[in-house]
């Protein structure tokens, strides 16, 4: 779980050589060749504006299936555009990340919006209680 929690900023929308860099260290050559044009191309940067900077910070998290050398995790996710003119609440979204044990670490195999489901659904706010309420566990910074 903490893979997938360390490497969510890593692949925020960011410069397209930063992006396919970090790929490049983080997934499989497997999920690079499934993925080609959209690591280089579909992870543009969105328009903010001037002076402007997407934050993006993680809320929980639910390992959905785990095994030696495979793990799928969902992570639930706050991001919000600064400076605004008009405070804006979080949008709060989920990823699932199908991870893959090789050579001593894990690897990035898949990434893919987690369908809603009856166990684990979008908080109505970003607070502790809502976040629990909808199934996820919460993040603790260490």
């Amino acid at each position: 779980m903490s893979a997938a929690v360390r490497w969510s900023q890593m692949v925020m929308p960011r410069d397209p050589a930063d992006q396919t860099g970090i790929f490049a260290v983080i997934a499989t050559r497997g999920y690079l060749t499934r993925a080609e044009g959209i690591v280089d191309d579909g992870y543009s940067p969105p328009r903010l504006p001037p002076g402007g900077a997407l934050f993006f910070r993680p809320l929980g998290a639910r390992v959905l299936s785990a095994e030696a050398d495979r793990a799928t995790v969902a992570l639930l996710h706050a991001s919000r555009v600064s400076p605004s003119a008009t405070p804006t609440p979080p949008l709060i979204g989920t990823v699932t990340w199908t991870l893959t044990w090789i050579d001593g670490d894990w690897h990035l195999d898949d990434i893919h919006p987690t369908p809603p489901s009856a166990r684990l659904r979008l908080p109505t706010s970003d607070s502790p209680a809502a976040i629990t309420a909808a199934g996820w566990d919460r993040f603790h910074r260490a």
